[in-house]
């Protein structure tokens, strides 16, 4: 069982046991899914037998529920640093976002702004809002080294970027707290201040930060602040949690109203596994030890890379995250990511558009495995991909399998 005051190396091999998808190679892609618990696992099934004994009908099924979607509802408001009655759940981010900004009263012809750097999913939904409540939409390259000329005294290159939106009668922008397309993190307060200061709504999707960084949602500023649960909270997939800030409406259909079962768009069980794993990382790993390990790995990674000629890490050095996107010259990067799969096990992301790799780095993760990684990747810039030797893939068995 994980303690939070282990030893750091006993700590990690007990982290390690109870997320067994670490055994499976060297898992550095939480952008895309964390490893799942053991014990989130086990709550799941527990409730899946539950509803095939008891059924999934009737007040007792009901009430259950409640009890732990209010249970999941209370310790993602602490890893939020948030009250509990204004942080909500939904089954995405995307939706998440959609429920709580179209409590707005929208008047047709407003205009929606969403970065660029949103993950689809998330820019499908928003689409979809901008079409219910009859917003144009426009997209804005909020990368910090983006903006057009240069940014006045006192602002950042993202909210200059906002500047010519917001003067034109934006009234909502919507944009991610650390960018999945090179890991930088995003001022989200000064964003917000000038967001604010045109009199629109600030909304922010923190999936790549919620769990892998600090995160005080109610000071950054963001009038909503909604999260992924499968990614560095290391919940189950179709899981997200919501902070509404107290001067907006808060939507009944995000608070467990409106019977919140799967007329709502819940899996039950999904929430149940959510709030266990948001449990787990809190009371068991220890948040304050979960990032302060993270940093610490982040670190490494970063100046082992930038050690290897031809490696260039896309976010500049004070503003990375836990999510490390690495060009490598001359490999592309579907290529590069197969052979690191032949040579170290790595699992890792892409971000297409950059032909980079997404390295998402947890607190599971263990300074070899970084180091590991690290070699492999100087071993390939020292040739070509028309070069290299193959090798073949190696197939993991699970261990239940392996001794049958």
């Amino acid at each position: 069982m994980v303690a939070p005051f282990l030893p750091d190396e006993e700590k990690v091999a007990a982290i390690r046991k109870e997320l067994p998808a670490t055994g499976a190679g060297v898992y550095l892609d939480a952008a895309t899914a964390g490893p799942l618990p053991a014990e989130t696992d086990r709550a799941m099934r527990e409730w899946a037998d539950w509803e095939l004994r008891v059924g999934r009908a009737g007040p007792d099924a009901d009430a259950e529920f409640r009890a732990r979607f209010d249970e999941a509802r209370g310790t993602l408001a602490a890893i939020l640093v948030a009250p509990a009655e204004r942080v909500g759940l939904a089954p995405s981010v995307g939706l998440a976002l959609r429920i709580a900004a179209g409590s707005r009263q929208w008047r047709p012809g407003e205009r929606i702004v969403v970065a660029s750097s949103l993950e689809r999913p998330v820019l499908v939904s928003l689409a979809e809002l901008a079409a219910t409540v009859g917003a144009d939409l426009e997209t804005v390259d909020l990368a910090e080294e983006g903006g057009s000329g240069a940014p006045a005294e006192g602002i950042g290159p993202a909210a200059e970027a906002l500047r010519g939106p917001l003067g034109a009668g934006a009234v909502l922008v919507v944009a991610p707290h650390v960018s999945p397309h090179d890991g930088s993190i995003l001022p989200v307060a000064q964003l917000a201040e000038a967001v604010h200061r045109a009199g629109a709504w600030l909304a922010v999707d923190g999936s790549f930060a919620v769990g892998a960084v600090p995160v005080d949602a109610p000071s950054l500023g963001a009038d909503i602040y909604a999260t992924a649960g499968d990614r560095w909270l290391c919940g189950p997939s179709g899981t997200a949690a919501v902070y509404v800030g107290p001067w907006l409406t808060m939507p009944s259909t995000l608070t467990g109203g409106d019977g919140a079962g799967p007329e709502a768009g819940f899996h039950r069980a999904a929430v149940v596994g959510l709030g266990r794993s948001a449990g787990w990382l809190a009371m068991q790993v220890g948040l304050d030890w979960a990032y302060s390990r993270a940093r610490h790995l982040v670190e490494l990674a970063a100046d082992l890379l930038r050690a290897i000629p031809g490696v260039t890490i896309l976010a500049p050095p004070d503003r990375v995250g836990a999510l490390l996107a690495v060009h490598v010259d001359g490999w592309p990067a579907d290529r590069l990511r197969e052979e690191l799969g032949r040579r170290a096990f790595a699992i890792v992301g892409l971000v297409e558009s950059a032909e980079a790799l997404r390295m998402s780095i947890g607190f599971w993760n263990t300074e070899d495995e970084i180091r590991r990684f690290a070699e492999a990747l100087a071993e390939l810039t020292t040739t070509t991909p028309e070069r290299v030797a193959r090798r073949p893939p190696i197939a993991i068995v699970p261990a239940e399998r392996s001794r049958a």
